[in-house]
């Protein structure tokens, strides 16, 4: 994309979208495959979620997770594809190639999980925000909705 001007980048994605689903799972033409992003991104999230002592379990067919000692607070920032595969990762839910269009967010937006008991030991993460871009909104600062 380096060196493109904004007419040539946004006909890049017109067309990339509209190729066949199935040539979604190569990635976008001339990056790496979805498959080696996802990777790349869930990798990533638990090795942060580790360091912070927070592991996953497979359970039957879900994901439940574990905390060492009380759930840290932690933010994580990327774009918003790399945001959506973490999303949907969290929630357990099966990679699509498109994780962008199912998970879209404005630019500076933020989303809160959190996690939530389940079971005797586990947690689940539950989606409380998504796709805020009101910073007072969370933090309880604004009980009335208005500015």
């Amino acid at each position: 994309m380096e060196g493109l001007g904004q007419e040539d980048v946004d006909r890049y994605f017109v067309e990339g979208s509209r190729r066949p689903l199935q040539e979604h799972w190569e990635g976008w033409p001339g990056a790496e495959t979805f498959h080696a992003f996802h990777a790349r991104v869930t990798r990533a999230l638990g090795e942060t979620l580790a360091r912070h002592g927070a592991t996953s379990l497979r359970a039957h067919d879900f994901t439940v997770w574990e905390f060492a000692s009380d759930q840290p607070s932690i933010v994580i920032v990327a774009h918003g594809g790399t945001n959506a595969v973490a999303l949907a990762h969290l929630l357990d839910l099966r990679p699509v190639p498109w994780e962008w269009l199912r998970f879209e967010s404005e630019l500076a937006a933020y989303s809160v999980l959190q996690a939530r008991p389940i079971g005797p030991t586990g947690h689940v993460w539950s989606l409380q925000n998504f796709n805020e871009v009101d910073p007072l909104k969370s933090a309880g600062l604004r009980k009335d909705g208005g500015t």
